[in-house]
């Protein structure tokens, strides 16, 4: 079906009648469709959606994509998440409006996920207004009750930091970094096999922040803490935390390397791609991009890209033409609520 109307604007015209008539019916099949195929599935989808889904439609499907990660992280799928996550907004925004305000937790949820689908489109703007406005709730119902929504105000203020840095606001970045680092170390102090991945994660970010400011040795010094707590957890569970290692072990190598340690920095780099390298093999288009960052990271601190001293590593030095994909990670907690 898809196929079809992929080749003939006609046919993509009967996709949108089709599901505009049978829009329950179809919904859920046209996810796994669009995620095959690409567009103009995805896109026809969401049109269908915005225009007549009704409310328990966006229910399911905002379920959907909380609860299953190949429809959240889905390129194709990104204009139907914005549609599904804007009207999940707008729907708690009626129910938290109305006495108790039990629904306010939601509501900030529905704020967190809506942020992550306005960044994936590169509408910036909107998507920090959207955290902000999550965060500020958050912050409320924290003041409240600590214990159960502290870990959602560090979780938003982690992802108000990283659209206030796609913003070039990096003085209030990493205040919101900061906070966030602050706020998971004294959960991961009461409850490390929880927290510690989280504590990791705001970390990095804010050796991003740092290092965006030029305070090179607090950056170093930030993302070596993150890098440890990633290889403690990678030792534990390996297939959850290798692969986030290596992105440490590269965020690394670059801070090194921005204090001229370049030998430390080119064993970093390497050590993220080895690391990388088996994951990358199985999962060629999951690891894509996180192996050409590490890949460039590598090519850079070697004289000769194509020259290493590794088989394997220049075998992934020519797939990947490294030179193109150069930088650090950032990590977003993009856990739908």
């Amino acid at each position: 079906m898809t196929r079809l109307a992929r080749r003939s604007p006609a046919a993509s015209i009967w996709l949108r009648h089709a599901l505009a008539a049978h829009l329950d019916a179809l919904a859920e099949v046209a996810l796994d469709v669009a995620m095959e195929t690409g567009d103009p599935a995805g896109l026809v989808l969401a049109k269908a959606l915005e225009e007549s889904a009704t409310d328990e439609r966006v229910e399911t499907l905002y379920g959907l994509f909380g609860g299953d990660g190949r429809y959240s992280e889905s390129v194709p799928l990104r204009e139907v998440a914005l549609v599904v996550t804007t009207k999940k907004v707008a729907l708690q925004r009626d129910r938290a409006a109305l006495p108790p305000d039990a629904l306010r937790p939601e509501l900030a949820g529905a704020l967190n996920n809506l942020s992550i689908s306005l960044a994936d489109l590169g509408r910036r703007e909107e998507a920090l207004a959207a955290i902000d406005e999550a965060a500020k709730l958050y912050r409320d119902l924290a003041a409240s009750r600590p214990d159960a929504f502290r870990p959602n105000l560090a979780t938003s203020l982690n992802n108000l930091s990283v659209r206030l840095g796609h913003l070039g606001r990096r003085e209030e970045a990493l205040a919101a970094i900061e906070e966030a680092v602050e706020l998971r170390r004294e959960l991961a102090a009461s409850r490390p096999d929880a927290f510690k991945p989280d504590l990791a994660t705001s970390l990095n970010n804010l050796s991003n922040c740092l290092g965006d400011l030029g305070r090179r040795e607090e950056a170093l010094a930030a993302i070596d803490e993150a890098a440890k707590l990633h290889r403690e957890l990678a030792a534990s569970r390996p297939d959850a935390f290798r692969p986030v290692l290596a992105m440490s072990l590269n965020n690394l190598s670059n801070r090194l390397s921005d204090l001229g340690r370049r030998e430390e920095a080119l064993a970093g780099a390497k050590e993220a791609v080895r690391i990388l390298t088996p994951h990358f093999k199985g999962h060629p288009e999951a690891f894509r991009e996180w192996m050409k960052i590490a890949v460039g990271t590598y090519a850079e601190l070697v004289e000769q890209p194509g020259s290493a001293d590794d088989p394997d590593l220049d075998a992934i030095l020519r797939t990947l033409e490294p030179g193109n994909s150069t930088g650090t990670s950032e990590e977003a907690g993009r856990q739908r609520r």
